[in-house]
């Protein structure tokens, strides 16, 4: 039973007639579910009639979107869906300065986040940042490895938005999704990705004896991969924990040379989300196994 009380009717009504005429794909969802009733609704392309008969008389308690990209920050806690916005806000911010205030955010009613955009790239449903479980969330199930803090939904998926009961918009309108370029949509997907934390394989693997060429390089060499970037001109940007997240290079005539050099055994580093203007390049650098 949910905690939030029903939405009115009328106010469901009115906003599934603008998302629809919006162009979107309007889905009759259990408030409770978070799931279309009683529909194929992987197939489902109804018309404005059809909506107009589930929500006019209350039939329907929340309204869900198919087939928009949508980051979701799930509230599991420690941390929690607030902690991880605010570090991935922060990487946002620093390659694309002015990208943030145009998207649309979204409260959930667990306390989580969706902030969605429009691109003319689209995506089925990825996780795409996780952390360990602890020994109490297992409930018994050691196969359950890891909990999801950030994932999409996206191309073939479906999410409830507001004003479904316990959704609010925060900024933005679901009728008026900001459309974004493929450069912009890459960077807000891998600074969610640079905040994944692994799971519990992940941890019991690196905490054994590591005996390969790669990994003795990786754990007695690999800050100097950072040291080389600093010798050419990069400087630090912003730093999560003791990982470089993203760094800034001195733009040096009008290209710009990346050079990778594979080692055997586990990366340590992956370069990935740029953003470039006429006095800087860049780019956005995560850890990860």
């Amino acid at each position: 039973m949910s905690d939030y009380p029903p939405t009115p009717a009328t106010v469901l009504y009115e906003a599934a007639i603008r998302y629809h005429r919006a162009g979107h794909v309007v889905l009759p969802n259990d408030p409770i579910r978070k799931h279309p009733v009683g529909y194929k609704w992987q197939e489902l392309a109804p018309n404005e009639e059809q909506i107009r008969s589930w929500y006019h008389d209350a039939k329907i308690g929340a309204i869900g979107l198919r087939d928009v990209e949508v980051l979701d920050f799930d509230n599991h806690g420690k941390p929690s869906a607030d902690d991880m916005l605010d570090q991935w806000e922060a990487i946002v911010r620093a390659l694309a300065p002015n990208l943030l205030p145009r998207l649309v955010y979204e409260t959930t009613p667990s306390g989580g986040w969706h902030i969605g955009w429009k691109c003319h790239i689209i995506a089925g449903n990825q996780r795409l940042a996780t952390r360990p479980t602890f020994d109490e969330e297992t409930g018994g199930n050691w196969s359950r490895i890891s909990v999801t803090l950030i994932e999409t939904r996206g191309k073939g998926g479906q999410v409830q938005v507001s004003p479904s009961p316990g959704y609010k918009l925060v900024r933005g309108d679901w009728a008026n999704l900001p459309e974004i370029t493929a450069n912009e949509r890459q960077i807000l997907l891998d600074a969610a990705r640079s905040l994944s934390q692994g799971d519990r394989k992940l941890i019991a693997s690196v905490s054994e004896p590591q005996g390969r060429p790669g990994d003795v390089y990786n754990r007695d060499n690999g800050h100097k991969a950072w040291e080389i970037l600093q010798e050419i001109g990069w400087t630090l940007v912003y730093q999560r924990d003791e990982v470089i997240r993203h760094a800034v290079a001195n733009e040096r005539g009008n290209d710009i040379t990346v050079e990778v050099f594979a080692w055997t055994g586990k990366e340590q580093y992956k370069f990935t989300s740029s953003n470039r203007t006429k006095q800087k390049f860049t780019g956005l650098i995560y850890s990860y196994v």
